[in-house]
């Protein structure tokens, strides 16, 4: 039988086909104009709705009811695009390094940083890795001398080896003790500057964050010139509910004064402002810095280079030093997912990092920068942090 909401969906698409669209379009037309997403009932069907663009499609409330008819959890239909959220039940627990469940992400990161030299040195090698170790030691040879001491074990029965044994139960006690990270803090040496790396979601942030944009700033979800998936269309999502006028006015208010250049192209806003051009962004108490790191071709899909990384952390720094307060400073990993730059994200790290010493040799602007790496990249690029951190340690030059 085929569920309810797949024919309630049909049905509004053969509305749409049948004129609805023509009648929607006249009503909603400063609506259009506007570029707002308002949704309006179709007096042809009360489980349908017209959006401005003059499209009928299942409206909200419909889907929700058949959709529950249906038993599709999980699912929350906006427009043309279909959200899929994670739903958890009571008492689990999701890893911030992982995407899955948190057994399965727990074991899969772990069993990964077992084949790495940095685990094993951070594990062992550390002053807390060695303290777990004789830690370990230290207990089980004391209940080697209390059996001994209530005559179960003489001493003189143990072997002059039995040290070796008993050393390889404290190492797999300390590396049984050591957890996945999701953040390790790297401190600059001589200066009082740190470097956060941490596996979680940026839009989560407090304080100063950057998010990544394009040259024209552009910030059309509606008619998926800027996806709904990519960080900018998540940002418009959760603090705007989808209304870029709002973004679009504070970008006017904070560009007034920035040269730009007027282009031609049949698509998006007509200004092009120059790489590493700074528009800030006030929300919920945080200031976002929407920082132009990319250009849209042809194809209207967004694109970078390493040279353009360049230029835009070189520009960002004075604008949070000049703009900003002294506070921690959130940056995602710039051009690495839709700007297509072809550099390992450990050495994209390691660039935002770098430049960002630099940028604060002569007087500092953050207390601390953290870079933050989407959980799904550390699941598909398998990024392990006691890596970058010995990476950094390695390449960061004061």
């Amino acid at each position: 039988m085929v569920p309810a909401i797949v024919n309630s969906t049909v049905r509004c698409g053969i509305l749409s086909l049948r004129g609805n669209r023509q009648r929607a379009s006249d009503r909603t037309s400063r609506d259009k104009e506007a570029g707002q997403s308002r949704f309006y009932r179709s007096g042809a069907d009360q489980r349908c709705e017209v959006d401005p663009f003059g499209y009928a499609r299942i409206s909200r409330t419909a889907y929700n009811a058949e959709r529950m008819r249906d038993g599709r959890a999980g699912k929350e239909r906006r427009g043309q695009w279909t959200v899929r959220r994670h739903v958890r039940r009571p008492g689990s627990r999701t890893l911030p390094w992982a995407g899955g469940s948190s057994n399965h992400g727990s074991m899969s990161y772990f069993f990964r940083s077992l084949s790495t030299r940095s685990f094993w040195k951070y594990a062992l090698l550390t002053p807390a890795g060695a303290s777990r170790v004789f830690a370990a030691v230290g207990v089980i040879w004391t209940f080697i001398e209390l059996l001994d001491f209530f005559g179960i074990y003489q001493q003189a029965q143990y072997s002059k080896f039995a040290i070796i044994p008993v050393l390889g139960a404290g190492i797999l006690f300390a590396v049984a003790r050591v957890r996945p990270v999701s953040r390790i803090v790297y401190k600059i040496h001589g200066r009082d500057l740190s470097i956060e790396v941490k596996i979680g979601d940026l839009l989560d942030a407090t304080g100063g964050v950057v998010i990544s944009s394009n040259a024209t700033f552009d910030t059309d979800i509606a008619s998926g010139l800027i996806s709904i998936n990519s960080l900018q269309g998540q940002f418009a999502t959760k603090f705007f509910e989808g209304n870029t006028n709002d973004i679009d006015n504070q970008i006017v208010n904070s560009l007034a004064q920035q040269p730009s250049i007027q282009i031609d192209r049949p698509f998006g806003k007509q200004f092009e402002y120059d790489i590493g051009t700074v528009a800030q962004i006030n929300s919920h108490g945080n200031a976002y810095y929407f920082l132009a790191m990319s250009k849209l071709n042809e194809q209207r899909n967004a694109y970078s280079s390493v040279e353009m990384i360049d230029t835009a952390l070189r520009q960002l720094w004075p604008f949070v030093r000049n703009q900003g307060e002294m506070q921690d400073l959130s940056i995602p990993l710039l051009g690495t997912g839709r700007g297509r730059v072809g550099l390992l994200r450990k050495k994209m790290i390691e660039k935002i990092a770098q430049s960002f010493v630099d940028a604060s040799r002569d007087a500092p602007f953050a207390k601390r920068l953290i870079i933050y790496v989407h959980p799904s990249d550390a699941d598909n690029f398998e990024i392990n942090l006691f890596e970058v951190r010995d990476y950094l340690s390695q390449s960061i030059h004061a």
